[in-house]
């Protein structure tokens, strides 16, 4: 039986210990300076941030990162006005948290931009921001040059790019002197540490630091449709946020952050990483940056040895793969005793344990080793994830998943589970610092079914010189404002449960709605490595356009077969109906990422489904016609 912890009054969902945190939070520091200058101030010598070098983590303590944002800080405060935007385009590692935080010390406005950015974004989030300084490492400021920069001073254009100069966090003197050749002055990250700025910096504390209401970061959203959004987020949001969790935290809700090593890999520029980062760092917690190479992400694994990770469910589709590999080319007796013990740790994780001691002595501890070996909880977000997948992890890897949901507008922690759920299909209740209702929709008119709509204090302000989109993005009842998400949920058992966005359902000729998105997350797994599922308004049926590296699988008749009968598996235990099961199919082995120059998927690798389709159509409509 689900613990009770939502409150429910005139069609308002709260956390019960909703109102806790706006006591607390005074109390709190307020800017994301001041959280970290309580920590230094409580433990100036805690280990803070980890670098992998030579197979092992170099850590560096608080006092050593304080010291180096400083330095950085220094040249800001001589090269920025206050406020002013300064941009960061690298994957995560210590500098990008360096300048972050040499940002916050002289209040100016961090826009980090999506190591995965088509040219199109990045030419559009260049120009709306005008930024004059951008941090980059060498081989983003190379991308950016040759996709943009060059193009832009090749057409003598005036009006795309402000930068006037660029640090670059690794020494490239061919970078170097292709920006000069533009006129953008280069500088070298290492020269600036070393460079010999005043020491104490007081004057910048004193003359240039931020309050709760000035905006940290503005992170663009990755953009299904249309253009990226600039995503205004202040500094009280990011501490709002952190207060509640320290909440839930406490009341073991929620996993401790004070001790816990954290490996960071998910792209910074998403708000997803960003407070899960923002959090284990204000909190505590310790922080290994990966080496930057997917590739080697579970050697990173091996080494950092993680308690806590946050993971989209791409990559816990990958790990399941990735387990499942190995576990084929055992010999018979040894994949025998895996499928023996797995049927075992299955029954254990439904009764909420992931530990079973002779299991996974015997199995799962060697499987656990190859991903660290020490990780307890992970969460997991971004997008829905299937609960056999989740079972599977939680049973092989011995950890702890939990599931949250949240938007770039709401900072991204809005509806998490807590770690007590056993149940894997639900994405749990509010978070503490926000308060939810639900929207009745036309395609569902159920009782406790609607668009969900956010309200609380650590939601954004708005878009980035966009207020027309800002005003569109709120709706007012009694006299208070809600943020409008898009998604369609229903409230049951005391849970949330992510149904799919408003816009992407359509309707058969039968008049049935259908909800791609959870189709698809029924079907994805195994053979099926990423599957489309799509139909129109002159169809009865339903298309499924499904990635599949696997030559056995490549024979259309063959998977389509396959995906009748899960299907009718699926029907049977109530997950879809007979009218979701796809009646026809097409077969690529190319990951939809690695078509159209990756424009059909965002950064987020959220799909882009009206250029799926439109990418697809032939082949969707000639089979739907059969």
């Amino acid at each position: 039986m689900q613990e009770k912890l939502v409150k429910v009054k005139n069609g308002v969902y709260e956390h019960l210990l909703f109102d806790q945190v706006d006591e607390d939070y005074k109390n709190e520091p307020s800017t994301l300076l001041d959280m970290f200058l309580r920590r230094l101030k409580k433990n100036n010598n805690s280990e803070l941030f980890g670098v992998i070098k030579n197979d092992s983590v170099k850590y560096i303590t608080t006092e050593d990162f304080y010291r180096k944002f400083k330095k950085i800080a220094s040249f800001l405060f001589t090269e920025t006005k206050e406020k002013e935007l300064i941009g960061i385009y690298a994957v995560n590692c210590l500098e990008w948290a360096i300048v972050e935080y040499a940002g916050y010390l002289v209040n100016c406005t961090n826009v980090p931009l999506y190591s995965t950015f088509q040219p199109s974004a990045l030419e559009y989030v260049l120009k709306e921001t005008e930024m004059k300084i951008l941090f980059a490492s060498s081989q983003k400021a190379n991308n950016l040059y040759e996709t943009v920069l060059k193009r832009d001073n090749d057409l003598n254009s005036q009006n795309i790019s402000s930068l006037e100069k660029i640090v670059l966090f690794d020494r490239d003197e061919n970078v170097r002197k292709l920006y000069e050749e533009i006129n953008i002055k280069v500088m070298f990250f290492d020269d600036l540490l070393e460079k010999n700025y005043d020491e104490d910096s007081e004057d910048i504390e004193l003359d240039r630091r931020p309050k709760g209401s000035d905006t940290a970061t503005i992170c663009y959203t990755s953009g299904t449709s249309g253009t990226p959004k600039g995503v205004v987020l202040k500094h009280s949001a990011f501490c709002i946020h952190i207060c509640g969790y320290k909440i839930v935290s406490a009341a073991n809700l929620f996993p401790p952050s004070e001790s816990v090593t954290y490996l960071s890999y998910l792209p910074l520029a998403h708000v997803f990483e960003r407070i899960c980062f923002t959090v284990v760092m204000s909190t505590g917690g310790r922080i290994v940056f990966f080496r930057g190479n997917p590739k080697m992400l579970q050697m990173d694994y091996e080494i950092a040895q993680p308690d806590f990770i946050a993971a989209v469910p791409r990559v816990l589709n990958l790990f399941e793969e990735r387990i499942n590999e190995t576990v084929s080319n055992l010999n018979f007796i040894k994949k025998f005793l895996f499928k023996v013990c797995l049927w075992w740790k299955r029954k254990c994780v439904r009764k909420g344990n992931v530990k079973s001691w002779l299991v996974d002595k015997l199995v799962f501890n060697k499987v656990s080793k190859k991903f660290g070996g020490n990780l307890k909880y992970c969460l997991t977000g971004g997008a829905s994830i299937n609960p056999n997948t989740v079972e599977f992890l939680q049973s092989t890897l011995c950890m702890k998943i939990f599931q949250g949901y949240g938007m770039t507008e709401g900072l991204a922690a809005n509806i998490v589970q807590p770690i007590s759920d056993i149940a894997m299909d639900n994405v749990g209740i509010p978070f503490t610092s926000c308060k939810l209702r639900l929207k009745p929709v036309e395609s569902f008119p159920y009782e406790n079914y609607g668009e969900l709509l956010i309200s609380g204090k650590s939601l954004t302000s708005g878009y980035f010189k966009q207020p027309e989109k800002t005003e569109e993005l709120w709706e007012e009842i009694d006299g208070e404002k809600w943020l409008k998400t898009g998604d369609v949920f229903k409230f049951e058992n005391d849970r949330f449960y992510c149904v799919g966005r408003v816009k992407e359902m359509f309707k058969t000729s039968y008049g049935e709605y259908i909800v791609p998105e959870h189709v698809e997350n029924c079907f994805v797994g195994g053979c099926i490595e990423d599957i489309y599922i799509t139909g129109t308004r002159d169809s009865d049926s339903l298309c499924a356009v499904v990635v599949s590296s696997k030559k056995e699988w490549q024979e259309e008749d063959k998977m389509l077969k396959y995906i009748r009968d899960k299907g009718m598996q699926l029907a049977q235990i109530r997950k879809i109906t007979k009218y979701e099961i796809p009646k026809a199919v097409y077969v690529i082995n190319t990951p939809f990422m690695e078509l159209e120059n990756g424009e059909l998927i965002t950064p987020s690798m959220k799909k882009r489904r009206g250029k799926l389709y439109d990418y697809f159509k032939e082949e969707i409509e000639s089979r739907l016609k059969k």
